[in-house]
């Protein structure tokens, strides 16, 4: 039988490394910026209009997006030649969505870096955002729920957690916005990351099993 591209280790292994690359930018950030206070700051701070480094930090970022893309192609095209439909239309949906947020953070202008820091008033571009990453992890829960029709015990835990905390962590974002408490940044890191980590499991499991 003929080998199918997904069925590669390749391209499972650029998801891991496009979630590894969303983590340690708000370290890179730190590093490179000390200006930048990732408990206060959003990330967006990063490649807001004026940052130092925001040329870099873009082109970070939709390589990094673009990495976990393959991987979610791989997926859906799995779950395509294994004719598991639901599991196709869940992973269709995640893909969907990871693509909304890609377009969306990468190339809708960010805010000035004043507007980040002041956080006078919630910019259109986060309102859309948060509507994008709740429906993420909402595409990412169904297709937790999904694939216990194939006893993928592990991936439905971790994916079904990951897709919870996500809607947590963007809701102490936002509460935090409400009550100008300086932790704005450090939950708006704990939404992307674990969004980041979830894509980068996901990828991994399908990686070890891959050719």
């Amino acid at each position: 039988m003929q080998q199918q591209w997904w069925q590669r280790k390749l391209f499972f292994g650029l998801g891991i490394v496009g979630a590894i690359t969303f983590v340690l930018e708000s370290v890179i950030g730190s590093l490179m910026w000390p200006a930048y206070q990732s408990l206060a700051h959003p990330i967006a701070l990063l490649t807001a209009q004026g940052a130092p480094f925001r040329g870099g930090f873009l082109v970070m970022q939709v390589l990094a997006s673009l990495a976990v893309t393959v991987a979610l192609v791989a997926i859906y095209a799995y779950h395509r030649y294994q004719r598991e439909r639901k599991m196709m239309q869940a992973s269709a949906g995640m893909i969907f969505s990871w693509s909304a947020w890609l377009i969306v953070t990468n190339f809708w202008p960010n805010a000035r870096m004043a507007d980040y820091v002041l956080a006078e008033s919630i910019s259109g571009k986060s309102i859309v955002l948060v509507l994008i990453l709740l429906a993420l992890a909402g595409t990412m829960y169904w297709y937790a729920q999904a694939v216990m029709t194939i006893d993928w015990i592990s991936l439905r835990n971790v994916l079904t957690v990951v897709s919870i905390l996500i809607v947590l962590f963007a809701a102490l974002e936002f509460g935090m916005y409400l009550i100008n408490w300086p932790l704005r940044g450090f939950f708006d890191i704990l939404t992307l990351d674990t969004m980041a980590l979830g894509m980068g499991f996901l990828s991994w499991y399908f990686m070890r099993q891959a050719i």
